[in-house]
């Protein structure tokens, strides 16, 4: 499904604009995504994930609630409530 330009330009932009700030900050994000069994949602097409501790989920849920990465979270939250 093909999506026009000016629907999501906006929404690309803000994301772009979280992502380009929280570099800026020092802020880099690994987020293993939702568990699935062994094998964590965003780490199933990752290259590195050998190089990541084995509690990676444990670690990101105690780092989720830092200030800092609130507006990285927020930018997420309309992804996470597809219909």
């Amino acid at each position: 499904m093909k999506v026009p330009l000016a629907e999501v330009e906006g929404r690309f932009r803000e994301c772009l604009d979280i992502i380009i700030c929280g570099i800026a900050d020092g802020i880099f994000v690994a987020n293993p995504g939702r568990s699935e069994d062994q094998e964590h949602g965003n780490c199933g097409w990752c290259d590195f994930k050998r190089a990541c501790h084995s509690d990676r989920y444990i670690q990101w849920e105690r780092k989720a609630g830092a200030p800092e990465l609130q507006r990285y979270l927020q930018m997420q939250e309309p992804m996470l409530k597809k219909p």
